[in-house]
């Protein structure tokens, strides 16, 4: 990467591991980098400490709750949530308490997301797997699998379609084999291209 943008910061959390505790990047932490916030639900790959470590070293606060799915910690944040321009898709009814549910969603909404809220079989599908990216024009698009938006509902792509374009992929091999959608397979870059003289 600093072959090709500058990097002026580098965060080492690799002696983390020597403890047993593990961040695994965009997986584990879904950022809202408007507002300087990091998501996380608590599994054996989401440390807290870890987070709370990155988030002091970036200037950011953290948002931490726990979610599940058949009575085990959801393996990664980005499974049920995504932050997009002025929009919010989340599984609400994977956080069992109550009071995480709604400051969760109090949180959104108070930074500017409208909340989308998908189903436990929706988020199966990979519906909170998204990643929103935007051209040099200044568009907005959120990526997402075929699988991912056959299971939405009309209202909720209305609600995503005013804000960003929809652009659907069929992925359905790295789904089922790799267990993982469009946002496992990408990650930003919001560091500037290096000048070639």
């Amino acid at each position: 990467i600093s072959a090709h943008f500058e990097v002026k910061k580098v965060i080492d959390l690799t002696h983390f591991e020597s403890e047993g505790k593990f961040l695994e990047g965009t997986g584990s932490i879904v950022f809202d980098h408007q507002n300087k916030i990091a998501y996380a639900t608590l599994s054996p790959r989401t440390s807290i400490d870890v987070l709370k470590y990155l988030c002091a070293q970036l200037g950011y606060r953290h948002f931490i709750f726990l979610a599940t799915d058949e009575n085990q910690p959801i393996y990664h944040t980005n499974v049920l949530l995504h932050i997009g321009n002025g929009y919010a898709i989340v599984c609400l009814e994977s956080i069992q308490d109550i009071k995480e549910r709604n400051d969760l969603r109090r949180m959104l909404a108070f930074t500017g997301h409208e909340v989308v809220s998908i189903s436990r079989l929706q988020m199966k599908a990979f519906a909170g797997n998204m990643i929103q990216v935007v051209n040099q024009k200044g568009k907005f698009f959120t990526l997402l699998s075929s699988q991912a938006i056959r299971t939405l509902h009309l209202l909720q792509i209305n609600i995503i379609g005013e804000k960003s374009e929809l652009l659907s992929f069929d992925i359905h091999t790295i789904e089922k084999a790799g267990g993982g959608s469009i946002r496992c397979m990408m990650a930003e870059i919001f560091s500037p291209l290096k000048v070639v003289h």
